[in-house]
């Protein structure tokens, strides 16, 4: 007997299938997956939320998120989309490159933003599929189009529950980061090589500049000047309380965005580790200040640093382990 309704992969209403669209399931293979007629020709505004919370991490520790960025996607690749929970939405910098208006104003581009995803395992087993949805034109990622990835440890809390990580991680924000720009601005073949593409107007370096002023006295002085650490559109965003962004992603093959997710959770690992939790764990602090002690004194002859020194001094050590963690995927 033939089928006479069906339910939507993304909105889960049931609708007539004279009325709907179907296409090959990307998950199930043969199974006919369905969608709605409005649910297949229109996105969401840029600021929704996609509230979904997918996949298993045993310890409950690792989170993340993507945004994807397309130039084009046909109904099969929006269908598979729906399966892995994304939601459609607009982005007015995306180009079409002349795909035509399908999806109102932006044309045929689409931003498809993930749930939250537990683990890693869902995200790398979407990247694959990406791949094959790219590989067979039912994809497009051109030029405008970034895959930016969002990555939390435990919420980004602290030892009491309480989201202060990412305070701290904008308080220093330069002695974190700066280092790791460096490092991929001396390397750029290596960095589009990993990241997908180099530093842009929407993933922008943070490096420092120096200007002459003049001072109180009326003396001209060359002044240090840092990237606004609360700039969302740096390479790496950090304005969100409970994750960081990278945002200089940008999917190539699955492969290569398998491995970029996977070093980026290595990196926001080291920073909760050799960083973050050095603010809250009261038996780190009096270890630090020993060791300031026992070495920085009796290197230079200053007295005993303040927090912020010490703090400002477990940051640089995590921006070499970050530099470490880039070059190793780096292969430098």
């Amino acid at each position: 007997m033939a089928r006479t309704n069906a339910t939507c992969t993304y909105c889960g209403g049931e609708f007539p299938v004279a009325e709907m669209i179907g296409t090959t399931s990307a998950k199930r293979g043969k199974n006919v997956a369905y969608m709605c007629q409005r649910c297949a020709t229109s996105n969401q505004h840029y600021h929704a939320s996609n509230n979904e919370v997918l996949g298993t991490d045993k310890q409950n520790l690792v989170f993340c998120g993507i945004e994807f960025e397309c130039s084009y996607s046909d109904e099969y690749a929006r269908n598979a989309m729906f399966e892995y929970r994304f939601m459609p939405t607009h982005d007015s910098s995306l180009d079409s490159e002349g795909y035509g208006n399908r999806y109102g104003r932006d044309g045929n581009t689409t931003e498809y933003v993930s749930g939250l995803m537990k683990g890693l395992n869902r995200a790398s087993k979407f990247a694959l599929t990406c791949d094959y949805l790219v590989s067979n034109g039912h994809l497009s990622v051109n030029y405008s189009c970034g895959t930016h990835f969002h990555v939390s440890i435990n919420s980004m809390k602290d030892g009491n529950g309480e989201k202060r990580y990412m305070g701290y991680i904008r308080r220093y924000y330069h002695s974190l980061f700066e280092p790791l720009a460096k490092a991929m601005r001396e390397n750029p073949e290596k960095t589009e090589e990993i990241f997908g593409r180099y530093f842009t107007d929407y993933a922008r370096d943070i490096e420092p500049r120096i200007e002459t002023r003049t001072n109180e006295q009326g003396v001209e002085e060359e002044v240090v000047i840092h990237a606004d650490e609360n700039s969302r559109y740096n390479f790496v965003n950090v304005k969100n309380n409970s994750n960081i962004e990278f945002r200089l992603n940008k999917f190539v093959s699955g492969k290569q965005y398998q491995n970029l997710m996977k070093m980026e959770v290595e990196m926001v690992k080291c920073i909760v580790t050799n960083f973050c939790e050095h603010f809250t764990t009261k038996t780190t602090e009096i270890d630090a200040r020993r060791y300031y002690k026992q070495q920085h004194f009796k290197d230079t002859g200053e007295k005993l640093p303040s927090k912020d020194s010490f703090r400002k001094h477990k940051a640089q050590v995590t921006a070499k382990k970050l530099v470490a963690i880039f070059e190793k995927y780096a292969n430098i």
